[in-house]
């Protein structure tokens, strides 16, 4: 699970994917406005990281900074390879 530079943005919840290939985290945006954020994996990092989605499915390929609303749910699928 990634440690996040922010601490208006938390980790709300991590999971296996669906499809058992890749790892669902989701992160909350504990401020009122948006924020911007690095994630640091322990460990294995992954080999592809991807905005997630309601299906779970990759979307386009990002780099370890995301954005996340202010009091928005933001979804990622971390693949490990």
């Amino acid at each position: 699970m990634p440690q996040l530079d922010s601490e208006n943005v938390v980790v709300s919840a991590a999971k296996p994917s669906d499809d058992g290939r890749a790892l669902i985290v989701r992160l909350f945006g504990a401020s009122g406005k948006g924020q911007k954020v690095s994630l640091h994996w322990r460990g294995q990092h992954p080999a592809r990281l991807f905005p997630g989605n309601a299906s779970e499915a990759p979307l386009s390929k990002i780099n370890d900074e995301v954005t996340v609303a202010g009091y928005g749910l933001g979804t990622l699928r971390a693949e490990f390879e």
